[in-house]
C-alpha cells in the first residue's frame, strides 16, 4: 500500500474569522488572514512493532497549502463569502516492507454565511467540499465534506461566547463534534481565543510583529481506490502545540513562522482488509512557514 493523503484542513480558527472584517476585532491571529501560502514539516521518527519488528520504521510528513479569497458580500447584517484551497502532502516512510513516499494532492471549496454581531446573538455556517487524489492511473481519490456551524453572543466588545457543532476529521474518522468556548478580547493588543477544540493566545506587541501559542487537533483520514489491490486506508490521530511569531514584511504581507510538538499520535494504514499498520508513532517536532495576507 502507498499511505494516502494529508488534506490540508482549515482550523476552527479560519472559520471564525471568514467574517472578521464585519467585526471590530483590532488583533490579528493566525487564521484570520484573507489569503496564506504555508509550508509544515515534521522530523522523521519511529514507530515499534513488537510482536513484528520487521513491520517497525520511521515516518516523517510535509504538507503546503495555498488558500485564497474568490468573493466577499454584504447584504444588509448578512455576510457572503466563497474561498478555495488547494494543498500537497506527501508522507515519508522508511524501514517498513509495505509503506513507501506518497504525494497527493486536494482541492476544496469553501463556502461561507455568518450574521456577525457586535453586540447580542450572531451566527455563522460553513461547508467546505473537496476531492484529493495521487493522480497516478488506476487510482481513484475520495471527496470529503467539511461543515461548521455555531451561535456566538457578545456579551460587551471585550466578551464572547459561542457554541456549535462541526463535522470534518479532524480527530482521525469523520466526526461530529462539539466546538465552541470564549473569546476574550483583554486589550488591543492581545486576545485570548479559548475555543475548543484549537485554543490560542495572540499578543501583537506593535503594528509590525505578533506572537502567539496555539493548540490544535491534527488527525485525518483519507481513502483511496487501487483497481488492483482495492480501498486503501489510511488514518492519523495527532495533535499539535506549538509558539510562532509573524513580521509584517510590506502593508497587508507577512511572514509567520511557527515550531512545537506534536504528540499522542496514533497512524493506521490498511490495504484491502489487510492491516499494514496499527500502532502508536513517536512523537515529532513540527516547524512551519507561512507568507500570510490580512
Amino acid at each position: 500500500m502507498t499511505p494516502a493523503h494529508r488534506w490540508f484542513r482549515l482550523t476552527l480558527l479560519v472559520v471564525l474569522t471568514l467574517s472578521a472584517a464585519a467585526r471590530s476585532e483590532p488583533v490579528r491571529a493566525p487564521g484570520e488572514e484573507a489569503a496564506a501560502l504555508a509550508f509544515t514539516a515534521t522530523s522523521r521518527v519511529g514507530f515499534d512493532d513488537p510482536d513484528h519488528p520487521e513491520l517497525s520504521g520511521r515516518v516523517s510528513l510535509q504538507e503546503s497549502a495555498l488558500s485564497a479569497p474568490l468573493a466577499h458580500a454584504e447584504i444588509e447584517e448578512l455576510t457572503l463569502a466563497a474561498g478555495a484551497v488547494a494543498g500537497w502532502t506527501r508522507l515519508e516512510f522508511r524501514g517498513h516492507p509495505d509503506l513507501d513516499t506518497e504525494d497527493l494532492y486536494g482541492l476544496a471549496a469553501l463556502l461561507m454565511a455568518a450574521r456577525p454581531a457586535e453586540s447580542g446573538w450572531g451566527w455563522s455556517t460553513l461547508a467546505m467540499p473537496g476531492f484529493y487524489s495521487d493522480f497516478r492511473s488506476g487510482r481513484t481519490g475520495e471527496g470529503k465534506l467539511f461543515l461548521y456551524g455555531t451561535a456566538d453572543y457578545a456579551f460587551s466588545p471585550a466578551w464572547r461566547a459561542q457554541l456549535g457543532l462541526a463535522f470534518d476529521t479532524a480527530f482521525g474518522n469523520p466526526a461530529v463534534y462539539p466546538v465552541g468556548g470564549a473569546v476574550w478580547q483583554a486589550t488591543d493588543t492581545l486576545a485570548v481565543r479559548l475555543l475548543l477544540p484549537s485554543p490560542s493566545v495572540y499578543w501583537a506587541p506593535s503594528d509590525r510583529w505578533g506572537l502567539f501559542a496555539f493548540a490544535r487537533p491534527a488527525g485525518d483520514r483519507w481513502i483511496v481506490d487501487d483497481d488492483q489491490s482495492g480501498e486503501q486506508e489510511f488514518l492519523i490521530e495527532a495533535w499539535r502545540a506549538g509558539l510562532g511569531a509573524e513580521c509584517r514584511l510590506w502593508q497587508a504581507a507577512w511572514l509567520r513562522l511557527a515550531a512545537g510538538l506534536e504528540f499522542d499520535r496514533r497512524y493506521e494504514a490498511r490495504d484491502g482488509g489487510r492491516t499494514l499498520l496499527d500502532d502508536r508513532v513517536d512523537d515529532a517536532a513540527f516547524l512551519s512557514a507561512a507568507l500570510v495576507f490580512y
